[in-house]
């Protein structure tokens, strides 16, 4: 049976051996030196032996004074790069791509132009040091309402200069960031965003523009929180579901639909009908780590579902 759940698919330059990824999600598990935790290596190799194509790592700091907690895994020093390379090898082990998320989160007002240098190369250094620690790819969270989302957003973005106001000056950093990015690390290194959308129109031109310069897109609400957007009453997907079909037709690369999918039925019906590439499955692979392997074999049955 050809599987379109199981089929292998591009991005970029690599290759994922198929449709499921897991995305980013924060574990407390660090400490103030941000280092790597021997339970986050612990919990990303499971994963990984659970069968998923892509394990993109939990958002990690691009700066130690704009991170989630004090427990925040942190990427903003070479002294880092020993314990991350300890996950991305535990991943690329069990032959699924190493991505990892990297994030500056929300300074709730306008920045210096200082601040927005500081921040653009932070990010490209940090996406420097994913590759030296074994990362095949990064992810720039611009979603949520963290630092590139609150640019990004016309009604968070409190820029007066060429950082706010239209729709190219509240996108010109995360798009300065990509090409330095990319100058930084190897051909086959792989760049993609987490984009948040708060309206169809803007999120579709913005995802255009990314889709120029990236290898994939992750689909999400934005600084708005999930409410934005008017989802039809009858839609049977979730309202982040159906921010992806919505963008997927005005771009040219992988994009990812996470939100409420908790079957591998459900994860197929979301392929087949076009409305996304890459399936991610976020509570559910904290609830069952081989959630992948028993979606693969048609196991949804065994799937154990998540619990708040």
């Amino acid at each position: 049976m050809n599987d379109i759940l199981a089929q292998p698919i591009q991005i970029g330059h690599i290759q994922a051996k198929n449709r499921i990824l897991m995305p980013p999600m924060y574990r407390p598990w660090s400490d103030d030196s941000g280092k790597v935790s021997d339970k986050h290596i612990a919990h990303y190799r499971e994963r990984a032996e659970g069968g998923v194509g892509t394990i993109v790592v939990e958002t990690t700091a691009v700066l130690r004074e704009y991170r989630l907690s004090q427990n925040n895994i942190g990427i903003w020093s070479d002294e880092h790069i020993d314990g991350l390379s300890k996950i991305a090898e535990v991943i690329r082990k069990n032959s699924a791509l190493a991505f990892i998320q990297i994030n500056h989160t929300a300074l709730n007002r306008a920045l210096s132009l200082e601040e927005i240098t500081t921040a653009r190369n932070t990010f490209v250094d940090a996406a420097a040091r994913a590759e030296k620690a074994g990362f095949q790819g990064v992810e720039l969270h611009a979603a949520h309402g963290f630092l590139l989302s609150q640019l990004l957003s016309s009604t968070h973005n409190q820029q007066k200069d060429e950082y706010g106001g239209t729709i190219n000056g509240r996108t010109r950093l995360l798009l300065e960031i990509i090409p330095l990015a990319r100058e930084k690390t190897k051909p086959d290194f792989a760049l993609g965003v987490r984009l948040g959308i708060d309206t169809l129109e803007e999120g579709r031109e913005i995802a255009r523009k990314l889709s120029l310069l990236v290898d994939y897109l992750s689909i999400s609400h934005g600084a708005g929180g999930g409410e934005t957007i008017q989802v039809p009453p009858d839609y049977p997907f979730s309202p982040t579901v159906y921010r992806a079909e919505r963008v997927k037709p005005h771009v040219t690369v992988p994009v990812v639909a996470v939100g409420g999918i908790k079957t591998g039925e459900m994860a197929r019906q979301i392929l087949a009908k076009g409305i996304a590439d890459l399936i991610a499955v976020g509570r559910g692979m904290l609830a069952d780590a081989k959630w992948a392997e028993k979606a693969l074999s048609y196991r949804d049955d065994e799937i154990q579902p998540y619990q708040n």
